[in-house]
């Protein structure tokens, strides 16, 4: 959307990690094309921080969140490219289920353990296993027992909860 800001970001990342790991996530990608273009501005930076001699990170890996429906239809194609992926269980519920989690006339419609959403959720895990590439959980989901039982039961092995279970909060 903003390219300039993001270019500007991704430098100041880069620069900040020179000789260490670093690990870049890009929130809210919708289609294959997007995170190319994403990976592309990443390669950018990296090409102009060489040629002025800056320290790059020792390791760099690039992936995604994994929080808009459409990416569920591109998880092979998408696992070819990314290093790493990780669920946005809150955002990807809200929008598999076409309803806003904060709006409380229709947040009774969320149920994180129904059919559709576990089949969803293992499916990403499965792929992920499949192309050896690593997938964590973010949200919600994480803070509840059951939930997290069901999580690691269709293939989660790495989940990150929130500090307080309150809708919205970040993932820690």
């Amino acid at each position: 959307d903003r390219p300039g800001l993001l270019r500007t970001q991704i430098r100041a990342m880069l620069r900040a990690a020179g000789g260490r790991v670093l690990r870049v996530m890009f929130p809210m990608i919708a289609t294959i094309e997007e995170f190319e273009k994403a990976r592309a501005l990443v390669e950018m930076e990296l090409t102009h921080l060489r040629r002025h001699g800056h320290q790059l990170p020792e390791r760099l890996e690039v992936g995604t969140m994994v929080e808009v429906p459409s990416l569920l239809f591109q998880m092979d194609e998408l696992l070819e490219q990314v290093d790493f992926l990780s669920v946005g269980s809150n955002d990807l519920m809200q929008f598999l289920y076409a309803a806003d989690r904060g709006n409380t006339r229709v947040a009774s419609r969320f149920d994180n353990l129904s059919t559709p959403v576990l089949r969803a959720l293992r499916d990403i895990a499965v792929k992920g296993k499949t192309h050896g590439k690593p997938v964590t959980l973010c949200g919600e989901m994480a803070s509840q027992p059951i939930a997290a039982l069901a999580l690691a039961t269709v293939g989660y092995r790495s989940l990150s909860r929130s500090e307080e279970r309150r809708v919205g909060k970040e993932c820690r």
